[in-house]
């Protein structure tokens, strides 16, 4: 199968995520909890950068009546780190990117077109503490 740029984008995000997500360990910090969980932490401004990555794949299943099959490679992404903070305020920024890489010949029905090859969700915004 021929591979584009746009394949690559997915490998890209997991180097990425990646390299942040083994520096705070390989220079012996514990790892950090979710951004989430830094939002209810009463103690402020000591934000760390925190990152997540999870591919999931589902197993190839057939589409009824088309005779084609339906693999589905899911990724997602996040990225959160301090902007400026001091002792009585954080800003962060934060982003998450969420793909879906289907491999498969189906057609939706009531349109007649084939069914999308990836689909996207990438959100990005600041946080505020």
């Amino acid at each position: 199968m021929r591979k584009s740029i746009r394949d690559l984008i997915p490998i890209f995000i997991v180097l990425v995520f990646g390299i942040f997500s083994w520096a705070p360990i390989a220079s012996g910090q514990a790892p950090q909890p979710g951004a989430v969980l830094m939002l209810l932490n009463p103690v402020v401004g000591k934000a760390k950068i925190h990152t997540r990555y999870r591919t999931t794949i589902y197993a190839d299943g057939t589409v009824e009546g088309q005779g084609t099959g339906f693999l589905v490679t899911q990724q997602d992404g996040k990225l959160s780190f301090p902007v400026s903070q001091d002792h009585q305020n954080e800003l962060s920024f934060q982003m998450g990117v969420h793909t879906q890489n289907i491999n498969t010949n189906a057609v939706l029905p009531d349109a007649g077109v084939g069914f999308p090859k990836s689909l996207w969700d990438v959100r990005a915004g600041f946080a505020e503490r």
